[in-house]
């Protein structure tokens, strides 16, 4: 039963396969096939070679100079503002010109330094290289176990020419440009080389290939947050990335828990979890008994279980809608998603961001004389942290705000409920959790 890593086109973003890689490592994962565009081809390059050392040396100093000549980070994979001056502008454009594209004499040199023809074509893990053929853009997929070696280096270079930053790449009469254009994460490719069990490492939160995510043989990896701009030679984004292609791949094979967020498995899990989902399910039925609808922007995410659910891609228990309601707070009070923590640690940490917020005793005053459409237009005006933190000041002097109150904010302030309802619930049901 060949196994096959499938490695994903991105640029600067492949740094997260290289946590990838290392999580695999960790778990003793092996593979007989390993495929790959762009970033992805060169790292599956490397993967086959067996150098995982000189992988990651090489992405702990990349920068964007050593792709690059007059290179500069894109931010938002924009040249615009990537281009800080008139300075810069006629060096990049000089250079791009004269060379029919960028100067990627740094990116040749890291190539002869970093891939080993020799133990690619020695191998005993088949390297398959997706690129495509200029102008038609049509694919071209070849192994490089199967071609003349002189091949291999070029080839590799031909599903990495992201073109037009990048200038076409000519192997004898033809032109080649980036595996992209034809596929990003070459999956299809591994299975027809024999691949019957695949690791998939995607590098777009909106997964590439979303009709492989839940097939049995394929353990589909891939970022819940984005990764940043393909030419983004961050010295920060690229190590949190990697950080996070670390911890993504070790919750994929389920040595931790959450989606968002990083929380250690526990077998003491909150005994008071079911009561707080069915607390929020109650609230919510009774909105649709009455016949209400939420008034949040069309553009944001709809009712409670829409949210709760996002970011998810597979049937959630009781114990995953809890973690995914400390994700949705954690996130309003910008907490560090590389730290991996215990669920009662991120609790706590969520109960004292809340209770730093400055407390406006009167922020619902005139609340209760309005008309219910004009009280969901003043929930929707008041800040979500200073709301919730009079809503928890409430709590802890135990007059709970009233039904219809807590109604209108599951429908005009989503977030602010569900935080609500997670310290309630810490409070009536899960003990001293906080």
């Amino acid at each position: 039963m060949p196994r096959a890593l499938v490695l994903c086109g991105g640029g600067s973003k492949g740094s997260y396969e290289m946590g990838a890689w290392t999580a695999l490592k960790e778990l003793n994962e092996e593979f007989e096939i390993v495929t790959g565009t762009s970033i992805g081809c060169l790292n599956a390059a490397m993967y086959s070679s067996h150098s995982y050392d000189r992988c990651l040396e090489l992405w702990n100093k990349i920068e964007v100079g050593m792709i690059m000549e007059s290179g500069f980070n894109f931010e938002n994979n924009s040249i615009k503002t990537g281009l800080k001056g008139k300075k810069d502008m006629i060096s990049f454009f000089g250079k791009y010109v004269s060379n029919l594209g960028t100067d990627i004499k740094p990116f040749l040199k890291l190539m002869d330094e970093y891939i080993d023809v020799d133990k690619i074509h020695n191998s005993d893990i088949k390297l398959g290289i997706c690129t495509a053929r200029f102008p038609s853009m049509k694919g071209c997929e070849v192994v490089a176990q199967e071609i003349d070696k002189e091949l291999i280096k070029p080839y590799i270079l031909a599903s990495a020419s992201c073109f037009p930053i990048f200038p076409v790449c000519k192997i004898g009469k033809e032109s080649y440009v980036d595996g992209g254009y034809y596929d990003n994460l070459p999956i299809n490719f591994a299975i027809n080389l024999g691949a019957t069990n695949l690791v998939v490492v995607d590098l777009n939160p909106n997964p590439t290939h979303k009709e492989y995510l839940n097939k049995p043989y394929v353990k589909y990896i891939h970022p819940t947050r984005s990764l940043g701009s393909f030419m983004l030679f961050d010295r920060h984004i690229i190590d949190a990335n990697m950080k996070l292609g670390y911890l993504d791949t070790l919750k994929s094979y389920g040595k931790y828990d959450g989606f968002r967020f990083c929380f250690k498995k526990t077998e003491n899990q909150p005994k008071g979890v079911r009561e707080y989902i069915l607390d929020i399910a109650n609230t919510i039925a009774k909105t649709r008994r009455q016949g209400q609808k939420t008034i949040i922007k069309p553009e944001s995410d709809g009712d409670i279980y829409a949210i709760l659910e996002k970011y998810t891609e597979r049937p959630l228990t009781d114990y995953d809608y809890f973690l995914r309601s400390l994700e949705i707070i954690a996130e309003m009070y910008n907490l560090d998603y590389l730290h991996v923590y215990e669920v009662n640690e991120m609790a706590r940490i969520i109960f004292d961001y809340i209770l730093q917020t400055e407390l406006v005793d009167d922020i619902l005053d005139g609340y209760n004389v309005l008309k219910p459409n004009k009280q969901k237009e003043m929930l929707l005006k008041i800040n979500d942290q200073a709301l919730l933190r009079y809503l928890v000041n409430k709590i802890l002097g135990n007059s709970y705000p009233d039904e219809e109150l807590i109604v209108n904010l599951s429908l005009a302030k989503p977030y602010v409920f569900i935080g609500y309802s997670l310290i309630k619930a810490m409070f009536n049901f899960l003990g001293d959790y906080i």
